[in-house]
């Protein structure tokens, strides 16, 4: 097929159309030109078509994330007469989308090549012997006009786009005495993913031709159009970037490849777009605009010009449908992926594509190690599932976030341990004390220097309070008791006196409803709310808290993460719409001490039963301080269980994380800068003479000898706080933990240690 002009066309307008314009969010439309009833022969022989316009949009768009809303459409009527669009057997209206103009461009109109429709489409296949094809001029939304000044319908022998390149002499190409020309690749499929687990799930499902050096130099922008759902089993809204159901560009070595190019580690993918609905929306849904010459959108200018760099000749891009963590689906039933050549932009500039190789090497042990532990343990993990995927493009080279004075992410992650909660907290105090000293200012809290806390059961407790609720340490360590008192201070019934016959006889040690008043209360105190959401608009701290969805079959086998901020698009949010008692409640639903907590038809319970160091969650780091409740007594998996407490010392074992973090933090960004810290009681204490006599100190009327296992089960003995806060101060003095609080400290402040 030679390159198409209006002469060798089989159907052409005879003029102008009338300007179609919106002034509602109503569809305005127009029939322009329109061929005869088609013949047998016609209907017989024909085996492509494609509609080409030149034409515009207004020329503006006070949004252009919002996309295109002028386009040109393909109509089969009844007859010559006819001005509704003929309709199926089904009911369904013989109407297909064949391109839109160019998004906002104030100049000459744009040559547009529409989507092209071959026996394949399902346009073809609805043609009968009599039938009209018109062409309908559409526009919607106020302040849309679509200008269409000439267009024309082409009809060729059928070819496969596998097998030509976009600048070839089979496709119509760009004339140089106009500046802007728009092509469309249509999917002549529907296609669907589903995922059952945490891993993604991904299917390319069409793509452009070939692309030779000339058309990668023109490459002007791309963009994706869908009409797609997510599971249909989806009730509730999806809220915005929170959906595991979306659509990639990628870049493919050719167009017949089922995987995108790979380059120095970096997966060439760049995202589109989410479903955000069970239903397909009744226009489709538009994705994002890379585009090199748009420098009004952030990032879109900078990743437009990585992805136009990126291609090679002989290169393809294609449109990849996924869905990833469980009951997620992707029901795509039509695509459309429109590129634009311009005669007036730069040549591609070859895109340096770092290599993450290394560092793919170094996640690839954290993963390994992580799925090593949570398999034996029988836990899920979507943090580790994100992290199996791959190194993409448009997170490689997205612009980085605006640090002040480029430091470094810091994050807290503090255990879960029950009342052996205090032990962090005055670890912290010592190190906060540190800071305040190389600061020069006598009253800073946590949440001044931390960007991120994380935490787990009492951990969680702590997360909230210092990070979503602002409190001093001083606060946190008296709410801290005062909670500890109302909570662990009575028994939920009198039978039920410890923790193996809570588990004997399925119930729980305490009574939920005093946990959920405490901290209604200082909630209430601090907020003024004692309702007030987790939720906050751009916290200076970013909170999330680890929970768990319990199972049929065993507690605790899915990770849940509950937040104070908007989350990326790596991994779920789940807790939008969530009260800060709500999260309070979930994080401390452990087993044998509180029931399950029930919320939106889901049961949670506490996420200590597999992430109780939660630090294996989080992996941008600049510093990370993780912070322990004392190491617990040494319980090896697969040796048998001897009673309750030997299961809550392995489920809560969160030396594993840690022995791991330590050998691969220098791994993490910021390669071979120290960003690690673990403070953590030792077992080596039992060995200290101190010890028993802080231990005889706090239980002289005891008549058993107390031991270090003694101490580090003690989840829910408030007695037991005074005597672990001393304990913890008296192994704060020791050198080694000295000069860890002082390094940390310096790493906390971003200043030099004197001498």
């Amino acid at each position: 097929m030679a390159s198409h002009t209006t002469d060798d066309a089989w159907l052409q307008s005879s003029g102008p159309c009338d300007p179609v314009a919106a002034y509602s969010d109503q569809v305005e439309s127009k029939i322009w030109f329109k061929s005869k009833p088609v013949d047998r022969d016609f209907c017989y022989r024909v085996t492509q078509i494609q509609l080409c316009t030149d034409s515009k949009d207004q020329g503006y768009a006070n949004d252009k994330r919002g996309g295109s809303w002028t386009w040109f459409e393909l109509v089969i009527l009844a007859d010559e007469t006819s001005t509704v669009p003929k309709k199926s057997k089904d009911g369904d209206e013989l109407v297909w989308r064949s391109h839109s103009n160019r998004l906002a461009n104030n100049s000459s109109p744009t040559r547009h090549f529409g989507a092209v429709f071959d026996r394949r489409s399902d346009l073809l296949a609805n043609f009968e012997v009599g039938d009209v094809l018109a062409v309908r001029v559409c526009s919607r939304f106020p302040g849309w006009v679509n200008y269409a000044e000439r267009g024309f319908i082409v009809r060729a022998n059928l070819f496969t786009p596998h097998r030509w390149t976009l600048g070839s002499d089979v496709v119509p190409s760009l004339s140089e005495d106009v500046e802007d020309g728009s092509y469309s690749f249509m999917s002549t499929t529907a296609c669907t993913v589903k995922s059952s687990g945490n891993e993604l799930v991904s299917k390319i499902w069409f793509t452009t031709a070939a692309l030779d050096q000339d058309t990668i130099d023109r490459f002007e922008a791309i963009q994706l159009f869908t009409a797609s759902r997510l599971q249909e089993s989806q009730k509730d809204p999806i809220p915005e970037g929170d959906s595991f159901s979306w659509f990639d560009l990628v870049i493919l070595d050719t167009p017949a490849k089922a995987v995108p190019r790979v380059e120095n580690g970096v997966s060439l993918v760049w995202q589109s777009h989410h479903n955000d609905s069970a239903h397909i929306h009744p226009f489709g849904l538009q994705g994002r605009l890379y585009d090199v010459e748009d420098d009004e959108v952030p990032d879109v200018q900078h990743l437009a010009l990585a992805l136009k760099g990126a291609l090679k000749p002989g290169n393809a891009i294609g449109v990849r449908v996924n869905a990833q963590y469980p009951g997620w689906e992707n029901y795509a039933k039509s695509g459309q992926l429109v590129v634009r050549i311009s005669n007036s932009v730069p040549q591609a500039v070859p895109t340096v594509i770092p290599d993450v190789t290394t560092a793919d090497e170094g996640l690839a042990e954290v993963r390994r190690a992580m799925k090593e532990f949570y398999n034996e343990l029988g836990y899920t993990s979507a943090t580790l599932a994100s992290l199996s995927n791959e190194a993409r493009a448009d997170v490689i080279f997205a612009p980085p976030p605006a640090y002040e004075e480029s430091r470094p992410l810091r994050l807290l992650s503090c255990d879960g341990g029950g009342v052996r909660g205090v032990s962090p907290l005055r670890i912290l105090k010592k190190i906060m004390e540190k800071v305040a000293e190389l600061e020069g200012k006598p009253d800073i809290k946590p949440c001044e220097y931390f960007d991120m806390m994380v935490g787990t059961s009492t951990g969680g407790l702590i997360a909230l309070m210092l990070g979503r609720l602002k409190m001093s340490i001083e606060e946190c360590e008296e709410k801290y008791d005062e909670i500890s008192k109302k909570v662990f201070g009575t028994k939920a019934g009198w039978v039920i006196r410890d923790e193996t016959s809570a588990f004997i006889g399925g119930t729980y040690l305490y009574d939920p409803k005093n946990l959920e008043e405490a901290i209604k209360t200082v909630v209430k105190d601090k907020l003024g709310d004692p309702l007030a959401p987790m939720f906050e608009e751009n916290p200076e701290c970013k909170v999330l808290v680890m929970s768990a969805l319990a199972s049929k079959v065993e507690d605790a086998n899915t990770a849940v993460h509950l937040r104070n901020y908007k989350t990326d698009d790596s991994i779920p949010s789940e807790s939008l719409g969530w009260a800060i008692w709500e999260v309070a409640r979930a994080t401390s639903a452990a087993p044998v001490y509180f029931p399950r907590f029930e919320k939106g038809g889901l049961a949670f319970v506490d996420g200590g039963l597999g992430w109780n160091n939660p630090s294996y969650e989080n992996f941008t780091i600049g510093c990370l301080v993780s912070l322990g409740t004392g190491i617990p007594p040494e319980v090896k998996l697969g040796t048998g269980l001897t009673s309750v407490k030997d299961f809550i010392a392995i489920a809560t074992n969160s030396e594993v994380p840690h022995n791991q973090l330590r050998r691969s933090a220098e791994l993490f960004p910021r390669a071979f800068e120290p960003k690690y810290w673990r403070f953590n009681m030792s077992k080596k204490m039992s060995e200290e003479d101190w010890v028993e006599k802080i231990v005889k100190g706090w239980f002289s009327d005891s008549t058993e000898k107390l031991t270090y296992k003694d101490i580090m089960v003690k989840m829910d003995d408030w007695s037991a706080i005074g005597m672990i806060r001393e304990l913890t101060d008296k192994w704060l003095e020791h050198a080694e933990v000295i000069k860890s609080v002082d390094t940390c400290a310096a790493r906390i402040a971003m200043k030099e240690l004197k001498n």
